[in-house]
């Protein structure tokens, strides 16, 4: 309503003696419609949906030292597991994730009590079988693609009793490098791929 009051005011007025007057509110009105177009035409950024979940291997906390009460293998090496993803399978609430691992398999709880490892509860995934390959990209190892590695990732669909879950773990030699490199799981295989042991 002003700006039309405004407008009524200069329009009394004969051009000649107002081209100044007239110039400045063209201006102005060009750069209010400029400002408004910017403002309601921007498109946000599309955030990524693997923002902030990349991890660098390398900066990870130290294993802990002391005593063990159980100890993992991973075939025939003994490993620490240094970092654990847990993501659902669909919108179904986790829980507390050692105990959803305890669920995977029987004293996996337990090491992680022991190794301490990270543990990150990533958002629901798009897809089951998409899971694994975003998690190996997602990994960076300190010593790139070397092969054979002191790190293992395996990645994929598990079973807690009876939740479906997406699982990767980060897992460490302690003695000689493997060969496994990344491995892709099945839901069968966390039992046959890991054992638990009394150190």
């Amino acid at each position: 309503m002003e700006t039309m009051q405004l407008w009524g005011v200069l329009t009394r007025f004969p051009l000649e003696g107002n081209t100044l007057l007239y110039g400045g509110v063209a201006a102005g009105v060009g750069v209010a419609l400029v400002f408004m177009i910017i403002l309601f035409t921007r498109k946000k950024k599309d955030q990524s949906p693997e923002a902030g979940l990349e991890v660098d291997l390398g900066k990870l906390p130290p294993v802990p030292t002391g005593e063990r009460h159980y100890a993992l293998k991973l075939k025939n090496h003994a490993v620490r597991v240094r970092l654990v993803v847990v993501a659902p399978v669909g919108k179904r609430a986790l829980g507390k994730i050692d105990a959803l691992l305890e669920e995977v398999q029987a004293g996996l709880g337990e090491v992680l009590h022991d190794d301490r490892p990270v543990i990150k509860q990533w958002p629901p995934q798009l897809s089951a079988t998409g899971f694994a390959p975003t998690f190996f990209r997602l990994m960076k190892r300190p010593d790139g693609n070397a092969h054979p590695s002191s790190w293992v990732l395996l990645a994929g669909p598990a079973r807690a009793g009876a939740i479906p879950i997406l699982l990767g773990m980060v897992l460490q030699t302690e003695g000689m490098p493997s060969n496994l490199g990344l491995v892709t799981m099945t839901e069968n295989q966390w039992d046959e791929m890991l054992s638990i042991e009394n150190p």
